[in-house]
């Protein structure tokens, strides 16, 4: 799928500003919790329930704070939506499922972005995927609704964050350490490590005519508590617009790529 205050640019949205004192913070909402809020209502308002739940004002401050002040750089953008074809096949097995994806993201301001994804199969609609993420490697707050459901799951939010290298930084190799939970009851909250490294640089036309500017590989791995990688990703990371387009994941399970159909920016 990232020194100093963000400052209200042309390529920051309003809830960027937010961040960078343009305008005073909103009130903090009570977390949803399990059991509390039916699919059927997020679906109704889908971007009225996003703009509450997925801004990072929702995330504590300490955590706000680390990713605040390490980057300044903002994203080349203020709203993408991107198409998007996956094909997933299961491990040690001869199943292929494939998937359509609209994928709209909005520019949160120093790298974050919330973002809604909407999953279908044959046209139909099976599973909403809603984000708040560092440049889309990290997410930071998350929550993925089956369509077929009468409730919707906890929001699992990053809650405090050990370790954390900004793209800005230049660095070639990222680390990120958090510790995240699951919000309402029972408390459960997990240790996560994610490692990644910059590969070589190509053009990101060759992803889609309409991506402008360069892009360069991205490799990760998620890392469990135990220190074992439960996940690699494969990611091509957009200068242009300084966010990661997730085209190749691999778990215990299933291999999953996903192909860029179509682009737009604003």
């Amino acid at each position: 799928m990232r020194l100093g205050k963000i400052v209200c640019g042309l390529f920051a949205t309003m809830t960027a500003g937010l961040l960078g004192g343009c305008m005073p913070p909103p009130l903090m909402r009570q977390p949803i919790t399990q059991g509390q809020t039916t699919v059927k209502s997020i679906v109704q308002d889908t971007d009225g329930y996003a703009s509450r739940q997925f801004t990072p004002f929702m995330l504590p401050a300490e955590a706000r704070s680390a990713i605040v002040n390490m980057d300044a750089t903002p994203a080349g953008f203020g709203r993408l939506v991107v198409d998007v074809r996956s094909t997933s096949r299961k491990v040690g097995g001869p199943d292929i499922a494939e998937f359509d994806g609209h994928w709209v993201v909005e520019n949160q301001g120093n790298g974050m972005m919330r973002s809604v994804e909407t999953m279908s199969a044959n046209g139909i609609p099976v599973s909403m995927t809603l984000n708040l993420t560092y440049r889309n490697i990290l997410s930071l707050r998350s929550q993925l609704v089956r369509l077929d459901q009468t409730y919707a799951p906890r929001i699992i939010q990053t809650t405090a964050i050990s370790h954390f290298d900004a793209v800005s930084s230049g660095l070639r190799q990222l680390d990120y350490a958090l510790t995240e939970i699951y919000e309402g009851l029972p408390r459960v909250s997990v240790e996560t490590q994610t490692k990644c490294a910059f590969g070589a640089a190509f053009s990101a036309a060759n992803l889609n005519p309409k991506i402008a500017g360069s892009a360069r590989g991205l490799d990760c791995e998620s890392i469990n508590r135990n220190g074992v990688t439960t996940s690699r990703l494969h990611y091509a990371y957009l200068d242009k617009y300084g966010i990661a387009m997730l085209l190749d994941r691999e778990n215990a399970t299933a291999h999953i790529t996903f192909k860029i159909m179509d682009f737009s920016a604003i």
